[in-house]
């Protein structure tokens, strides 16, 4: 097993890996996208859940890092190329008009900017809608704000003497650097984007039974797992969100969390998290 990998899962790149239980539903996908810097300890929670919850799903992993969030964002939609072939090959595992069951769940802004340039690098590639059975987001998605920003990145980076200055100045600097791109008008703000993206009905859409009908009446179904206890992203900025896309038609689970913060949800409110994840897979 490769140092970077999970027990069970076989490497794709240096931030994607994949789980492939061995009594194996290709129809059915889990795609997790963690948080910056999330540490292997952490994630190992949340693959423990899913592997209960679906054991026969594979789990899609894609990890977040300072390179990942720092690319451009035609470099970033290429790095989505290993990925995007896992989730292609999910999608030829039924015959029309049956569509595969995959749930996208993303923690943070880390989490959401690599879900959200997957799902652009698909309608890049097929000019169509990701069918999905629904999206999980936990502690996201926020707005653009330069010191939640630094925060975010500081807390990935090294701390001890005299590597914590040079932390210091990427912490400030990868920030700059973005909303500077913004303002220039080369790049849409990193929060932006996200945002964007996750409430573009062109980029997905929910997945197809036998009969070819769009479950769950074809309302996009969303839920957001968040608390005000989360210093990193404002509770504000999920609900404002949560309301853009619920004037839309779609059905929005609106789980909020108390006294537990950023990323912390699952760790202190285990069975009402492991209970909003089980109805966002189970119900159709």
């Amino acid at each position: 097993m490769p140092p970077n990998t999970h027990p069970g899962f076989t490497s794709i790149n240096a931030v994607t890996s994949l789980y492939t239980p061995d009594k194996n539903d290709p129809t059915t996908l889990i795609i997790l996208c963690t948080w910056l810097g999330a540490l292997k300890k952490h994630q190992a929670k949340y693959i423990a859940l899913y592997q209960a919850l679906a054991p026969t799903t594979p789990i899609l992993l894609l990890d977040a890092n300072v390179r990942t969030i720092t690319r451009s964002y035609t470099a970033a939609r290429q790095s989505m190329a290993d990925p995007l072939t896992v989730v292609l090959r999910t999608l030829s595992t039924t015959t029309a008009p049956q569509e595969p069951k995959i749930l996208l769940h993303m923690m943070s802004n880390g989490g959401s900017w690599s879900a959200t340039q997957l799902l652009a690098a698909h309608h890049e590639k097929t000019g169509s809608a990701l069918p999905l059975h629904g999206i999980v987001i936990d502690s996201a998605p926020g707005k653009g704000e330069y010191w939640k920003s630094y925060n975010a990145i500081r807390l990935t980076l090294p701390k001890q003497f005299p590597l914590s200055i040079v932390s210091t100045f990427m912490a400030h600097l990868i920030p700059a650097w973005m909303y500077s791109a913004a303002w220039m008008g080369l790049y849409p703000t990193f929060e932006d984007f996200v945002r964007d993206t996750l409430a573009d009905e062109g980029m997905w859409r929910m997945r197809r039974n036998g009969a070819g009908v769009e479950v769950n009446a074809g309302r996009r179904r969303i839920a957001y797992l968040w608390g005000m206890g989360d210093v990193m992203i404002a509770g504000e900025d999920v609900v404002a969100h949560a309301e853009e896309v619920e004037k839309k038609g779609w059905e929005v689970r609106n789980v909020e969390f108390e006294g537990s913060g950023h990323c912390e949800h699952f760790r202190a409110h285990g069975e009402r998290y492991e209970g909003a994840v089980k109805g966002m897979w189970s119900d159709e």
